[in-house]
């Protein structure tokens, strides 16, 4: 069988900021159907599970505004040396100010 990981994926995002700070790192979570009615959801408001969001911190922190937009593209592949793990990278700009 196919590992759909082997081939990657990747998906566009747009965060607006709501505070001024400082731009650390992003978080990751996710919400999966298993059976009919039966869901698991790792976001920060769900209830909690032993499964936790990601925390992938970011290079260089970047000052942000409140009203800025970041705007990127997150990209998966799983890992040639260990197919358990993934290489989750992020490319983005906010306003004008580059990172990866």
């Amino acid at each position: 069988m196919e590992n759909p990981l082997d081939k990657g994926f990747s998906s566009d995002f747009q965060i607006a900021i709501a505070k001024e700070g400082v731009l650390n790192a992003f978080v990751g979570s996710f919400e999966v159907q298993l059976c009919k009615n039966v869901f698991l959801n790792t976001m920060p408001l769900a209830p909690e599970t032993h499964w936790k969001q990601s925390l992938f911190f970011i290079n260089k922190p970047i000052h942000v505004s409140k009203g800025d937009l970041i705007e990127g593209t997150i990209k998966i592949n799983a890992d040639e040396m260990n197919h358990r793990n993934l290489i989750v990278k992020f490319i983005y700009k906010v306003d004008g100010k580059g990172g990866s």
